[in-house]
């Protein structure tokens, strides 16, 4: 690979990147398809760090030890 190929690679991740961040779903796809990579926007890891706040999930506690084996 070249150095100018290279770039032109590294240049469009940082695109990627960046629009993924912002909430961009096409970029957050192509990132998942092409580089395995899933990137959350600020808004997404808010509503998930609410979510595992919130009394709506079930604890270790709740679940029964049987159910498992």
């Amino acid at each position: 690979m070249t150095a100018q190929t290279r770039e032109k690679e590294l240049e469009r991740r940082r695109t990627l990147l960046q629009a993924a961040a912002t909430g961009d779903g096409l970029a957050q796809q192509e990132l998942e398809r092409e580089y395995h990579v899933r990137v959350y926007s600020s808004t997404e890891l808010e509503d998930m760090y609410e979510r595992s706040l919130s009394d709506d999930l079930p604890s270790h506690n709740d679940c029964d030890p049987d159910e498992f084996m």
